[in-house]
């Protein structure tokens, strides 16, 4: 069965750079400046590890059509014969430019097959502003290429869209892509790819808020000494209606209150686990309002005898209080409601 998750902190740790590419674009040329042959030291490989952990923060794409993306069979081809490598990357550098017509800065675009897990069948593409480039055009000299390289390096905001195309059938997406200071694919970049994004942001959205709840229902002994299920649904609801754009440590953040430091360690790399499993941990995706009605924002709850609790908001703020263990006088939940009315609801 196909992974949901994003990349998890095995696969990041297991990440290889198996052949390394890239190619200079100057926006006023009618054709990208090709080289056949880059070489990187240890410290740009780190650098280069670290962005393929920055681009599982975004957003899960699938190839609607495949046979009809150049993109995914430039990539494709890569894998079945590691040998097209730097053809296949020549022409995924023309096809980038001629999508970015008018849209794209001076830089250089990287082709790269990595191993996630001894799996080789991944492609990296990123696109990288860089103003030496122009120079490196007219004096076509090793130090120039050097400098270029090692900008890299120096300048990580630099670094504008980047795509992890997966020719595997390990994961359920097929591309993770990245666009810095973006929440959305843009559309030059979404038609050089073929991609569309796998997921709806309304289910996501929902789909989140049920995590915080079945985690905290699974994981008791990692909930603070007060809290039950409801208080970390409510903090998830919190964040979902206070932010507008998802952010996974922020979010874990948020949810998980607990003064006791090494108990809420435990807490944030499980529910950061929960969360990746889920394909939710990592996706940065703008949060859907009509998501968060005011039906899904309710807590409900049923005892053993039919009785139903309905409310809104913190319990503590309804005069509700819910007990996290049983009682040990007689072994039943001791639910407490304050009130100074009670009302019949006419059916």
């Amino acid at each position: 069965m196909k992974r949901e998750s994003v990349l998890t902190e095995k696969d990041k740790e297991s990440i290889e750079i198996v052949q390394f590419i890239f190619h200079i674009i100057i926006e006023k040329d009618a054709k990208p400046l090709y080289l056949n042959q880059v070489s990187l030291n240890n410290e740009q490989i780190e650098f280069f590890k670290k962005r393929l952990i920055d681009v599982a923060q975004g957003i899960r794409c699938i190839f609607p059509d495949k046979p009809n993306s150049s993109t995914y069979n430039f990539c494709k081809t890569i894998i079945e014969d590691e040998s097209s490598f730097i053809k296949m990357s020549k022409k995924l550098t023309s096809s980038f430019k001629e999508q970015h017509k008018g849209n794209t800065s001076d830089g250089v675009f990287i082709v790269s097959q990595v191993k996630i897990r001894e799996n080789p069948g991944f492609i990296f593409l990123i696109k990288i502003d860089n103003r030496l480039v122009y120079q490196y055009k007219v004096n076509n000299d090793r130090a120039t290429l050097k400098r270029i390289k090692d900008t890299f390096v120096e300048d990580t905001k630099a670094i504008q869209k980047m795509a992890l195309i997966s020719i595997s059938d390990v994961y359920a997406w097929e591309a993770l892509v990245y666009e810095r200071n973006s929440d959305s694919i843009k559309k030059y970049f979404k038609n050089f790819l073929a991609v569309t994004e796998k997921d709806d942001i309304f289910d996501l959205t929902k789909k989140t808020l049920r995590a915080a709840t079945q985690w905290a229902n699974l994981n008791k002994s990692l909930l603070n000494s007060i809290d039950t299920a409801a208080n970390y649904k409510q903090r998830a609801i919190n964040y979902l209606t206070s932010h507008s754009i998802f952010n996974s440590d922020e979010f874990i953040d948020t949810v998980l209150y607990d003064e006791d430091e090494e108990r809420r360690s435990r807490a944030k790399a499980s529910f950061k686990e929960f969360l990746q499993e889920l394909g939710i941990y990592g996706q940065n995706y703008k949060i859907s309002r009509k998501a968060l009605d005011n039906n899904t924002l309710k807590h409900k709850k049923i005892t053993a005898e039919g009785l139903t609790m309905s409310w809104t908001g913190d319990p503590a703020l309804v005069n509700l209080t819910l007990p996290k263990e049983r009682d040990q006088s007689d072994g039943m939940y001791h639910i407490v409601i304050k009130t100074d009315d009670i009302q019949d609801i006419s059916l």
